[in-house]
């Protein structure tokens, strides 16, 4: 199953990563989920299409989930939407709520021990070109992407060897556009939530729908991960790898293809870049003494199973309920403290143990569907299109189901 990634439209909020919310106390959990339902739209049936837009799989909830859910696979949202509810939930910018401080970046951290001997981090921050430390940090966590400055400080700190980033071989453009100015070009959009055609030389075209009138879409082609953007700007190189030139393209495709053409500069707000992914780190655990990595920064996925958001949402509430338990365990003062350092440490290493097996799962599944996305040979995409159209439903269905079956700590 196939999202973006991008600040455009992130789109598939899947199942488990809605369960990963509910799993937060005293309904506050229920709440976020139902904010950020009110600004998506649930996700229905979708799947994967030939180069002339035959049905190879269909994803179909209840099959999928095996009853668990009947009407969706979750929720389809902007990125914009749910950074919105998200951060309303958390009270960013309201009096006691958490603080955001914007273009800052970890460069460097020492463990430290604090009073009790309990261990602390020593954090150097670059904020705006500024540097600044900040002492007697409880918790560092790398939440921040790919190209995690919190990773490179921790592959410093410890001395291994940094795991190197993978790029996927293809260049993405995504965006969004009408989704009724495209249905009235082609009215079978409405037929599927979301859809990915898989067309020759190794590209494909993709959509999903929104909240409200927005329809996320995005492509891909081969090209280095260096190469410039052709044309003069993303939205004529995407024409150009995409339009009515370029050979057979599916019609609720190349209806958006046309709907981006008629809209000339007014659509030219595409994001363009290389795709990458990156396994987690090498060794014993993510990180070191309190220090830990979520989402991106440890294990940063393809996106071709939509589920680069959920499974970040799922670290972070599994990572809650591990130092929810430590925190209760651990006395805040006194000689009980010193006899009991390096709980939270310990915590984080045991969040770090049960999250590797899913999360390196979550990115074989994904790496192997984007590479069969990405076939360029003849002969291998009708041995794959011709596998996925003969295989029984329920062979594929297995591929994904495991996916929804997660079951969040419930964190108190």
């Amino acid at each position: 199953m196939s999202a973006l990634d991008s600040s455009l439209a992130d789109a598939k909020h899947a199942p488990n990563g809605l369960a990963a919310l509910s799993a937060l106390a005293d309904g506050s959990g229920d709440t976020v989920v139902a904010a950020i339902s009110a600004v998506a739209r649930p996700l229905g049936s979708g799947g994967f299409q030939s180069a002339t837009g035959e049905d190879l799989y269909i994803a179909e909830p209840a099959r999928v989930t095996f009853g668990a859910r009947t009407s969706d696979l979750g929720v389809s949202v902007s990125r914009t939407a749910l950074m919105g509810a998200l951060s309303t939930a958390a009270g960013v910018g309201a009096p006691g709520g958490v603080e955001v401080v914007w273009q800052s970046a970890v460069r460097h951290f020492e463990v430290v021990q604090g009073e009790e001997g309990v261990l602390k981090v020593d954090v150097q921050l670059e904020t705006a070109g500024v540097t600044q430390m900040v002492r007697g940090v409880d918790v560092l966590v790398g939440a921040d992407g790919l190209w995690s400055g919190v990773r490179s400080a921790v592959d410093e700190v410890t001395g291994r060897v940094p795991t190197p980033r993978t790029y996927g071989g293809l260049m993405w453009w995504r965006g969004s556009v009408s989704y009724s100015a495209v249905e009235a070009r082609c009215a079978d959009i409405g037929r599927l939530s979301w859809a990915q055609a898989w067309l020759p030389r190794g590209a494909s075209l993709g959509y999903i729908r929104l909240g409200g009138d927005d329809l996320a879409w995005f492509a891909s082609a081969p090209r280095p991960a260096d190469a410039p953007v052709e044309g003069g700007s993303p939205l004529a190189e995407f024409l150009a790898e995409f339009g009515p030139d370029r050979g057979t393209t599916p019609p609720v495709y190349a209806a958006v293809v046309a709907e981006l053409a008629s809209r000339g500069e007014a659509a030219d707000c595409i994001y363009r870049g290389p795709i990458y992914s990156r396994g987690v780190p090498s060794g014993p655990g993510w990180g070191v003494g309190p220090v830990t990595l979520v989402g991106d920064a440890a294990h940063a996925i393809f996106p071709s199973m939509g589920q680069g958001a959920c499974v970040g949402i799922e670290d972070a509430v599994e990572l809650a309920a591990c130092l929810a338990a430590a925190w209760r365990s651990q006395p805040l003062v006194g000689a009980a403290a010193a006899a009991s350092r390096g709980t939270v440490p310990a915590a984080l290493r045991a969040f770090e143990a049960a999250r590797a097996p899913r999360v390196t799962r979550m990115g074989v599944e994904s790496a192997r569907v984007y590479h069969l996305s990405a076939l360029t040979a003849a002969p291998g995409i009708w041995l794959r299109d011709t596998a996925y159209s003969m295989l029984p439903q329920w062979v594929v269905d297995r591929q994904f189901s495991w996916l929804f079956s997660y079951k969040a700590t419930v964190v108190a």
